[in-house]
């Protein structure tokens, strides 16, 4: 009866953490010199998309071997209350 093996390869290289990997990648992010896309015309300031961030991140974290997860989660209900009114149901409404 023949057996399964797997051979496992022997590495000189030591494992390091994954906190010295990200702080690696966030040397390496910063040095990326992301330029703002967007502009909020009304209050008149440029931010950063994710459209800027996450290729850049991508980027560094899979040069160290990393990955982002994004988890989607179903948005809380937004309530309006009236001043004075906050944690209180009365006066509050559902957006």
């Amino acid at each position: 009866m023949a057996t399964n093996t797997v051979e496992i390869p022997e590495t000189t290289k030591p494992v390091e953490t994954v906190s010295k990997r990200l702080n690696r990648a966030r040397i390496a992010f910063a040095k990326k010199n992301i330029k703002k896309s967007g502009h909020n015309g009304f209050l008149k300031f440029d931010y950063f998309t994710l459209d800027d961030i996450i290729p850049a991140a991508r980027e560094v974290l899979t040069a160290e071997g990393l990955s982002i997860q994004f988890e989607k989660r179903p948005q809380r209900p937004m309530h309006v209350c009236p001043r004075g009114g906050y944690g209180q149901s009365e006066g509050c409404r559902r957006v």
